[in-house]
């Protein structure tokens, strides 16, 4: 059974059965139906809405749920994809204590709020990340690094991406950049009592470290001072400037030791220092022949290559066959002179020769004067001798 209304006299016919009763205007391609507890609404000969007899509401594909004055919010679904668009406003609330957006088949959460809590992100069902009271926490699955990654410039190239990453081998967080295929350490920080503190990386190798009492460069670095303008004094300071490079202390001295803790060496404002203590010497004997030795060396004057300054001293190569105890070889890690190397003299070593030797001279002067004087009595007496005789 069906009723017709007709705009301007009101029902116009009446169609349809009792099990299957319509309602229609004049336009008989639009109407609703009551069918077997459903009911249907169409327009145009297309059905547009039926709810069953669950309640629910079922709207074909590209159907609309429009709502506000001017059309403001539309919920569809055009048969792949599902919308919510604001199309005025371009703002949306979402009211509720908490919030969850799941899966399609609701086994993986995507992200969840919650009231006076956290608001969690999950990448395949893991909380790879959620907010707290100071900021956010990045978590990484069990026994897997914790990793933020940066990207640059579209990540269009490798060098553009870097990892902030929270290890899982130990304390440690590095800072890492993604250069030649493979990411590499850049900064690595470990916590608690660790031998380093923070481990510099240059090209993924390991250049320098800041230590539990210092800062330590690594084997096979170092510590380059490029010249530059003066910036001032101050104490403790080491600078490069005018090609040189400078050192500046608190006012106190410059103290070398050696591994063992020993003494060894000390510069300050009244002279340069260098250890002799007997407590660490051994085998302690006079220098003999001091005179002979310093005979066969030649003092020189000469001109140094390196900044062409007149000065005076020894020959290393010439000492060397004389006293070959206190020439050292210095290494050279440039090995310019692989088959005859640099060497260098040690000139406070002799110092011992020269006291020796000047020991030795002035044992003879004595000597020298005692006879001397030994002579100038026997010629005193001689001479007496003759006058008496010349006078007898």
């Amino acid at each position: 059974m069906a009723v017709t209304i007709n705009g301007t006299t009101g029902i116009s016919s009446v169609d349809g059965s009792s099990a299957s009763p319509s309602l229609r205007g004049t336009d008989s391609n639009s109407g609703i139906v009551y069918g077997a507890d459903t009911v249907k609404i169409s327009t145009g000969g297309t059905e547009r809405l039926e709810v069953d007899s669950s309640g629910n509401i079922d709207i074909p594909d590209n159907g609309k749920i429009r709502l506000g004055t001017g059309n403001d919010l539309s919920l569809y679904h055009t048969g792949s994809v599902s919308h919510i668009e604001d199309n005025v406003t371009n703002v949306m609330r979402i009211s509720s204590d908490s919030i969850a957006l799941q899966s399609g088949d609701k086994s993986e959460a995507g992200l969840v709020y919650t009231k006076d809590g956290s608001v969690d992100l999950y990448y395949n069902n893991h909380k790879a990340c959620f907010t707290n009271d100071q900021g956010i926490t990045v978590l990484g699955k069990e026994n897997e690094h914790g990793v933020i990654y940066l990207a640059a410039d579209e990540s269009d190239d490798n060098a553009d991406w870097w990892a902030m990453v929270a290890s899982k081998d130990a304390s440690n967080w590095n800072l890492q950049n993604f250069n030649d295929g493979a990411w590499e350490d850049s900064i690595r920080c470990w916590g608690g009592s660790a031998t380093y503190g923070v481990a510099f990386y240059q090209n993924n190798s390991h250049r320098c470290s800041v230590i539990g009492n210092g800062f330590q460069i690594e084997a096979g670095n170092a510590l380059y001072i490029p010249t530059g303008s003066w910036t001032g004094d101050a104490g403790g300071k080491i600078q490069g400037h005018n090609n040189s490079i400078y050192f500046q202390n608190n006012g106190g001295g410059w103290y070398f030791r050696d591994e063992a803790g020993n003494h060894a060496a000390e510069i300050n404002s009244s002279g340069t220092y260098s250890s002799s203590d007997q407590r660490l010497k051994k085998d302690i004997a006079t220098i003999p022949n001091a005179v002979d030795t310093i005979k066969q060396l030649t003092g020189r004057s000469f001109t140094w290559i390196n900044g062409d300054k007149k000065s005076f001293g020894i020959i290393a190569q010439e000492v060397q066959s004389v006293l070959p105890d206190i020439i050292t070889t210095s290494y050279d890690p440039a090995n310019k002179y692989p088959d005859d190397p640099m060497r260098s003299v040690n000139y406070a070593a002799l110092t011992g020769h020269f006291i020796e030797a000047i020991k030795e001279l002035s044992a003879e002067v004595e000597t020298l004067k005692t006879e001397k004087t030994k002579l100038q009595t026997d010629l005193t007496a001689l001479t007496a001798r003759v006058a008496a005789l010349e006078a007898a």
